[in-house]
């Protein structure tokens, strides 16, 4: 039996809420394209998603990243030391993150009442920070 951990209405509103003035990224699938897409896409998208967490499968494409040095406004533009460097990563494979953390907050504040309101904030932002130390570990 399908695992479906993500549905259509999650993948249409995180698509909606994407910023279109975001940068290139590795697969050439900006958040501008991505918001274009017909609806009847979003299905398909969310068909993707839920294999992926059935098949517990990460495409290879959306680990890819654009790193981009950025200028921390000190000491010289010359020093290395004076940036600071930025992963642009694949914007399908964040549409499908969000989606997964949205479902997880779910699940988590209206199952099973694990957090409430208040700590979901922290909840967020404990897991995007314990996402991006096991990213770092593994590939740094």
């Amino acid at each position: 039996m399908p695992i479906t951990v993500i549905n259509s209405d999650r993948v249409s509103s995180v698509i909606n809420r994407l910023d279109e003035s975001k940068e290139p990224v590795p697969d050439d699938v900006t958040n501008k394209k991505i918001k274009l897409l017909p609806t009847s896409l979003c299905l398909v998208l969310t068909w993707l998603f839920n294999k992926s967490i059935e098949l517990r499968i990460f495409p290879e494409i959306w680990k890819k990243a654009n790193v981009v040095p950025i200028y921390k406004n000190k000491d010289s533009k010359e020093n290395a030391g004076s940036y600071k460097p930025i992963s642009l990563t694949s914007c399908l494979g964040k549409v499908f993150e969000h989606c997964v953390l949205r479902a997880l907050e779910h699940y988590l504040v209206q199952e099973i009442k694990w957090i409430n309101q208040k700590t979901r904030r922290f909840f967020t932002w404990a897991f995007c920070s314990i996402s991006a130390n096991k990213y770092h570990s593994r590939n740094c």
